[in-house]
């Protein structure tokens, strides 16, 4: 304009320019064009410019046309806000649905995805339970209901419940949900992303976007529990069930690292592990005809045996049978009684000592899976798992003679 030193810009949600409801800008421009330096929440915006003169003589506002400022649905952007929002778990993309014939998408690994938004700093998003045929968005967070924020564009609820321990010293803080917890039901679930703050210190949000499982009820997912957690281990608190089935399955089951004398205590040993089995295979071989023969006992599981269903494979396979069997105590003959009565066998779960050792493996190694379990897989109450080692064959048959010689 003719004789202007510098214009000075406003920017207003108010059509009447109202002076507390300014949002940009301060002080003065020289330039004919100008682009606010910070973030406007969705809004529709009114503006208008004037000049000043050298001696800060104001001229009239002249007004620009109204704007709309929108995020992350800007036109010709289609709805909805939050692309391919959809569920995933921890084997697969898209997840699967664990319960095809139900209605709905039923998981116990439910993690929310979705594709990343142009000029988006995080995202923000809700997973509330469903109560009362609604979607429970004001649930408190004891309620089972989560509203965080993510840089990233995948969250699990899974990830709650930290024990507030850190794998190693570090003095940064660690990202958590806190003890909110998850429990077996329906959730509804809507995710917006968040660009930055607007002049007001406020966070700038864009729209929603829902989850829909499908069923009419606005849910996004059915948790079924979590997933390959032992019923028995149930009975810990919740955020102790992953740990305790990795201790009992792991590192009982599996065993820990070994250390240096652990090793070293091994290597010796396999230098003599050939004559050892050798003589564990020899006896085990006399103790199962033994066993099969007797009276008191049902029936006995080892390949070495012409009555075993797999005994001409081994045959062909092996030089040997191995010192490992089983064996059925006859019915009305207590399996813990019985092993009390024996000398020199062991009562341990142990495998491969050069002692001989016993176990009823129907209450023990098997406990966990209960009696229906261990009816479908044909483990009977008074079922002996023996591991046989290197003692006198004819000490063993005559311990064994003796605690059955005692079985009334």
């Amino acid at each position: 304009m003719p004789g202007a030193a510098r214009y000075e810009v406003e920017i207003n949600p108010s059509v009447d320019f109202a002076p507390g409801s300014k949002v940009c800008c301060t002080g003065t421009t020289l330039a004919t064009s100008l682009s606010p330096t910070k973030v406007f929440h969705d809004n529709k915006y009114y503006w208008r410019v004037r000049a000043i003169d050298l001696d800060g003589n104001a001229g009239v506002w002249n007004y620009g046309t109204p704007f709309t400022k929108t995020f992350d649905n800007v036109p010709p952007t289609t709805g909805p806000a939050i692309k391919n929002l959809h569920l995933r778990d921890n084997a697969s993309d898209p997840g699967s649905d664990i319960d095809a014939a139900t209605v709905g998408h039923q998981t116990q690994v439910p993690v929310v995805t979705w594709d990343a938004v142009p000029g988006a700093a995080s995202y923000q998003v809700d997973v509330a339970p469903y109560e009362a045929s609604t979607c429970h968005w004001s649930a408190v967070a004891a309620n089972h209901h989560w509203r965080v924020t993510t840089a990233v564009t995948a969250w699990t609820p899974l990830g709650s419940g930290w024990n507030g321990v850190k794998p190693y010293s570090d003095d940064l803080p660690v990202a958590n949900d806190g003890a909110i917890s998850l429990a077996v039901g329906a959730y509804c679930v809507r995710v917006r992303a968040r660009t930055d703050r607007d002049t007001g210190n406020e966070d700038v949000y864009g729209d929603y976007t829902y989850l829909d499982d499908g069923t009419g009820r606005g849910t996004a997912f059915d948790w079924t529990g979590y997933p390959n957690i032992v019923e028995s281990y149930k009975a810990q608190p919740r955020p102790l069930w992953g740990i305790h089935q990795i201790r009992k399955k792991g590192l009982r089951d599996f065993g820990a690292t070994l250390s240096a004398g652990d090793a070293h205590s091994i290597a010796i040993g396999a230098e003599t592990l050939a004559l050892r089995m050798e003589r564990t295979c020899a006896n085990a071989q006399a103790l199962a005809g033994f066993l099969a023969a007797h009276p008191k006992v049902a029936k006995v599981y080892y390949p070495g045996l012409p009555t075993h269903a797999q005994h001409a494979l081994s045959r062909s396979l092996f030089r040997a049978f191995g010192g490992l069997f089983g064996f059925e105590l006859a019915d009305g003959i207590d399996c813990f009684e019985f092993l009390n009565r024996l000398d020199i066998v062991v009562s341990s779960s142990n495998l491969g000592d050069n002692r001989t050792l016993a176990i009823p493996v129907a209450h023990t190694i098997f406990w966990e899976m209960g009696p229906a379990r261990r009816a479908e897989m044909g483990i009977a109450d008074g079922l002996i798992r023996v591991s046989v080692g290197i003692e006198d064959r004819d000490d063993l048959i005559a311990d064994f003679t003796a605690a059955l010689g005692r079985e009334t």
